[in-house]
């Protein structure tokens, strides 16, 4: 088992990708986009309930209902008007749009679809199905996910790695007030992280106990708990796999009658997608980032269906394309069902999922 390292610097990252300009429209590919499906994460929000600390100094200082800011609101219509700008031509055939139960991925999705129809939408399939039955975007709620994530968390080279890590731990101990669980470090360390984020997002000061070098290394902490949540093929048929499965059987269908897909969901649900694509960025997804799947079909004899994976920076509004393994910008299709073939979910990972998660009547899982 091999444990990504929790530094991955800058340039690293983006001296291995092409940069292109959110606007382009790729005529150069002699390919004809025919469905776009993607993940993205909910803008800027207020604090979830009980996401507060015992020695929270806003606790009582701002509402912790988990609603979207102003900001968040924009950030989720930036995003809404650059699917605008580049699959305008797909609009009259409607939206088929799903999000979680959290009123921060409604109320994103609600600013996305806003801004990316006018009158083009003349229908909308929307699904929101309850959290305990969320199959799709809380698919991780299986009990046998837990199991092997428990299992890897128990390794020795795990155990190592989140070692390094003792002193943050004691020191949040004492300045929060909170009592970490050495089983579940990583996670707790998330937790936090995410009310950091969100507090900073709403130009509060960062508490005392919690400088720029302590914030990094909480999102260092954030990086390692997405890793370790996708670490390997079972992790991801669970945690991921639902999703790639929605994705591959629109894409092979013989006929979809929305051509736009949207799923609204968490950042967590942004970096499954990204692992299962075998890719480590973004190493923690911003608000409103997204991760868009475009079929495409060959202009001309033969009409090869390719599939091209894009990437957008949610706070910096870049579109870069993401390139899959042994594939060009355009993945033929069998090629990138290979890829993410170990993503899939069996008849045992559907078990669990079906039996400890429960499901939607109107999402098809099988």
């Amino acid at each position: 088992m091999q444990i990504l390292p929790v530094v991955l610097t800058l340039t690293t990252l983006f001296t291995s990708i092409t940069v292109y300009s959110q606007y382009h429209h790729y005529e150069q590919l002699n390919s004809d986009v025919e469905l776009v499906q993607l993940i993205f994460r909910n803008g800027e929000r207020r604090p979830y309930p009980g996401e507060s600390y015992p020695l929270d100094p806003y606790a009582s200082a701002i509402p912790y209902d988990g609603r979207l800011t102003d900001l968040g609101r924009y950030r989720a219509r930036r995003l809404g008007i650059a699917l605008r700008r580049n699959y305008f031509n797909l609009l009259p055939n409607g939206l088929y749009t799903y999000s979680t139960s959290l009123d921060s991925c409604k109320e994103s999705l609600e600013e996305v679809v806003k801004a990316l129809c006018a009158k083009e939408c003349v229908s909308t399939k929307t699904i929101i199905p309850s959290r305990e039955i969320d199959v799709v975007l809380n698919s991780k709620a299986c009990s046998r996910y837990h199991s092997e994530l428990n299992k890897l968390r128990r390794s020795a080279e795990v155990q190592k790695m989140l070692a390094k890590y003792d002193g943050l731990y004691r020191y949040i101990t004492d300045k929060t007030g909170l009592r970490l669980d050495t089983a579940d470090m990583d996670e707790r360390i998330y937790e936090l992280y995410n009310l950091m984020e969100s507090q900073k997002s709403m130009n509060l000061s960062l508490p005392n106990w919690c400088p720029e070098g302590v914030y990094g290394l909480l999102n260092e902490m954030t990086f390692l708990h997405y890793s370790l949540e996708s670490q390997n093929d079972e992790l991801r048929r669970l945690n991921s796999g639902p999703l790639i499965r929605r994705f591959l059987d629109a894409m092979t269908a013989a006929k979809t009658k929305a051509k736009i897909h949207l799923y609204s969901g968490e950042g967590h649900n942004v970096a499954a997608l990204s692992r299962a694509l075998n890719k480590r960025f973004p190493r923690v997804p911003n608000y409103g980032s997204a991760i868009i799947l475009e079929k495409r079909r060959e202009v001309g004899t033969g009409g090869r269906v390719f599939v091209r994976t894009m990437l957008w920076t949610g706070v910096s509004e870049k579109m870069f394309p993401m390139h899959l393994g042994g594939c060009a910008e355009l993945c033929p299709l069998d090629q990138f069902v290979r890829i993410v073939a170990e993503t899939i979910p069996g008849e045992v990972e559907l078990k669990c999922l079906l039996d400890d998660v429960g499901h939607d009547d109107r999402v098809v899982l099988t």
